[in-house]
């Protein structure tokens, strides 16, 4: 959905290292295993205990000259070489990994490659085995967006920047907040075990149903229930606010049944296997895992948002904030003064009358600002916005040109992956890929919104 806001309506409208030799196991080491291992490793910064009790990532603190190093390398290989990859060859530059997929048979720069989650993502390779970044692929979605994620990401300074997320679509030559995608190489040694990306999905309201689309934009849609003051969809579940302000969550396909998860919900997202409830008095209730684990409770909220490893809030005090990494971490205070936000893929954005701000992976990263927005939506390295009645796009860093999508008039409107979707005189028009290529009409249709 487009970006939060602090008055939350219910009904949407519309550089070298010692070399590591894998050591044998009972079984070898998964994908599955490198995201587990990623996210207990979230947002810690190139000289924290990370979670096999070492400083650091290799020579991350220390490889200049004994301060902080260019880590994003030290890092990829970290991740690799603790799930079991083969890591000889590696070094702290960022283009070895290049080297290492010319070396080992596993570089893929052709732009028919679909990356795989353990991916190295090598961005702006030089040649002579330097690169300006290198990340790893912890998600693809249906649509080909990836997840990546990052040690020293976003220009931050080695000494203070974390290992954080960037989104943008997965193929050679796209471009990932400003940074071109050179190769992808596949570690050698990981097995993958993870399932194939899900089917995107949409969910759309019309006289009063709720319906979803799964696939693309021509299939069918199949009725749900009726009567919900709000819905939301991932790739593996959907929850309803229903007229008794039940939190209703299925999870898996569109048939299975129905839970309830809380009473009293004023309102609720879903990302991932993250769920989040606001209820009466401004509690935040917070969850990840099973619909059924416990939840984490945060006092003085007026409007939430989640992101993956991340949650937004705006406190009754005027306060933004964002927590990192567990549902029990600290909260970090970013600005102040905020309308509305969105967080997605790394990228926070937040709205201050009209003056729309986005940052790209650190919390402490700088602000970027666009004048002009009354409303926006953001989704990896994708800015969808409402400027002077015309809906416009940014696509990669924060920036590059805005391109007209769409004149006026707007209803909601959102941006999920490659998929743009908006509402336009009582019709849905949804298209995938290209910012110019063409809008499927669903007609009689009042909301939606984009897994």
């Amino acid at each position: 959905m487009f970006a939060k806001t602090a008055r939350t309506a219910l009904l949407l409208t519309a550089s070298s290292a010692l070399m590591m030799t894998a050591t044998s196991t009972a079984s070898a080491a998964t994908a599955q295993d490198l995201v587990k291992l990623n996210q207990a490793n979230f947002a810690k910064n190139a000289c924290s205990t990370n979670s096999h009790g070492e400083v650091g990532f290799y020579s991350s603190c220390t490889g200049a000259g004994g301060s902080p190093e260019a880590w994003c390398a030290d890092y990829a290989k970290w991740l690799w070489a603790k799930t079991g990859a083969q890591v000889d060859g590696l070094t702290p530059a960022a283009g070895s990994f290049f080297l290492y997929g010319q070396n080992k048979g596993t570089l893929h720069t052709d732009k028919s490659y679909v990356p795989k989650v353990g991916d190295a993502v090598v961005f702006n390779y030089l040649g002579g085995g330097r690169a300006d970044h290198v990340g790893v692929v912890v998600q693809v979605y249906a649509d080909r967006t990836i997840q990546v994620t990052n040690g020293n990401f976003g220009g931050s300074n080695a000494a203070t920047s974390t290992v954080s997320y960037s989104k943008g679509y997965g193929q050679v030559g796209s471009s990932i907040f400003g940074q071109t995608i050179s190769a992808f190489v596949s570690p050698v040694g990981l097995e993958q075990d993870v399932p194939a990306p899900p089917t995107p999905r949409v969910l759309a309201v019309q006289n009063g149903v709720l319906y979803a689309q799964e696939g693309g934009p021509q299939t069918s849609w199949t009725s749900l229930t009726e009567n919900v003051k709000a819905y939301k969809a991932t790739s593996d579940r959907i929850g309803v606010i229903n007229q008794n302000d039940q939190l209703l969550v299925k999870e898996g396909g569109l048939k299975a049944e129905w839970k309830k998860i809380a009473d009293d919900v004023v309102d609720f997202d879903l990302d991932g296997d993250v769920v989040g409830v606001l209820q009466p008095g401004n509690v935040l209730h917070t969850k990840t895992g099973s619909l059924d684990a416990k939840w984490h409770t945060t006092n003085g909220v007026t409007a939430f948002d989640l992101d993956t490893n991340r949650v937004g809030v705006t406190t009754t005090d005027g306060k933004f904030m964002v927590q990192e990494g567990s549902l029990d971490a600290s909260w970090q205070h970013l600005t102040e003064g905020v309308s509305s936000f969105d967080l997605d893929g790394g990228r926070i954005g937040v709205l201050r009358g009209s003056k729309l701000s986005v940052k790209d992976g650190g919390l402490k990263e700088r602000w970027y600002d666009t004048d002009g927005i009354s409303r926006f939506s953001v989704s990896g390295n994708r800015i969808l916005a409402e400027h002077n009645g015309k809906l416009v796009l940014q696509e990669d860093g924060p920036q590059s040109t805005w391109k007209t999508v769409a004149n006026g008039p707007i209803g909601d409107f959102e941006v999920s992956g490659d998929r743009i979707g908006m509402i336009q005189n009582g019709s849905l028009y949804l298209k995938t890929g290209a910012y110019d290529g063409p809008w499927y009409q669903t007609s009689n249709v009042s909301g939606f919104d984009l897994s």
